[in-house]
């Protein structure tokens, strides 16, 4: 079959739909009613004379015919943007769209710069076009390595095959328990010993690499796959976990959370700019690295 406009637009509707979870989710992203989106994904099916999902009482699920569907239009938007970039290249100007994954919550620590950034590219060029997304450490390289992201701002725990990282800066981790928690009563007695009694919060986005918690031979109970889900934990007076020192601060100095212990239950995390190896060289990749590296040096 020949890919028309029609076609491109409906496979967009029907990726937003996946992202999204389902037909209901996708209203507010695609600023359109259930009913347009509906008749959108049916005539896809139609076009396409295939069941993409199946959606009723049961939920949302792709079919095997709509998961290679939504993996190659995943893959036909990649190239279309390639495309678009390498156009864009020969501008005077950096020009195009500049997508960035980052972890969430590096907004509350001093060092970070991105708006700065972000101002001083859109100085340079206004033809660029900024998409941002928040997401946890494994989601930023896994949006790198699908190319739904040009650039990552993650964690250097674990490099992957075929990603590139350079080191940023570091974030201070602590240890964490609420206001409430009994572990306040008792860790002038015997710190390892009450720790041991404690429920603690594992982070899912550590990929199996959280030493630090394994150590603490805390009951691992819960999980969290971002630093805000951790901290609501924490808040319950429940559990103990990790949290980076910039973000935690706010709600120590309010005296909700407490740090538990000193250094030998803390550690330093590595900031990183992580960029796909193939992607180095791209000008808008490259320009938006350059600033960045650049606002870093002139703060320190």
């Amino acid at each position: 079959m020949r890919i028309s406009d029609v076609d491109m637009r409906l496979l967009r509707v029907f990726v937003v739909i996946v992202d999204c979870g389902g037909l209901s989710a996708a209203e507010s992203q695609l600023n359109i009613g259930r009913s347009s989106i509906s008749v959108s994904l049916a005539e896809l099916e139609s076009r396409l004379g295939q069941v993409l999902c199946k959606r009723g009482r049961s939920g949302f699920k792709l079919t095997d015919a709509g998961k290679i569907v939504y993996q190659a239009a995943q893959d036909l938007f990649r190239h279309c943007d390639e495309f678009v970039s390498a156009i864009h290249e020969l501008d005077e100007a950096p020009s195009g769209k500049l997508s960035i994954a980052a972890i969430d919550m590096l907004v509350f620590d001093p060092r970070w710069l991105l708006p700065e950034a972000f101002s001083q590219i859109r100085k340079v060029s206004e033809k660029i076009q900024f998409e941002l997304r928040m997401c946890s450490p494994v989601d930023v390289e896994l949006a790198l390595l699908n190319g739904t992201a040009q650039v990552g701002i993650g964690v250097g725990r674990n490099e992957l095959r075929g990603l590139t990282y350079e080191n940023l800066f570091s974030e201070n981790e602590n240890l964490y328990c609420g206001a409430n928690h009994q572990l306040r009563r008792q860790l002038e007695d015997n710190p390892e010993v009450a720790l041991a009694q404690c429920d603690y919060v594992s982070r899912g986005y550590m990929r199996g690499f959280d030493t630090y918690g394994s150590r603490l031979q805390c009951r691992s109970t819960s999980v969290a796959f971002h630093e805000e889900a951790v901290l609501q934990l924490i808040l319950s007076g429940e559990f103990v976990g990790f949290l980076p020192e910039h973000f935690a601060q706010l709600w120590c100095d309010s005296g909700h959370i407490f740090p538990v212990g000193g250094e030998e239950y803390a550690y330093t995390t590595p900031v990183v700019f992580i960029t796909k190896s193939e992607d180095e060289h791209v000008r808008i990749v490259q320009e938006f690295k350059r600033t960045v590296l650049a606002l870093l040096l002139d703060a320190w």
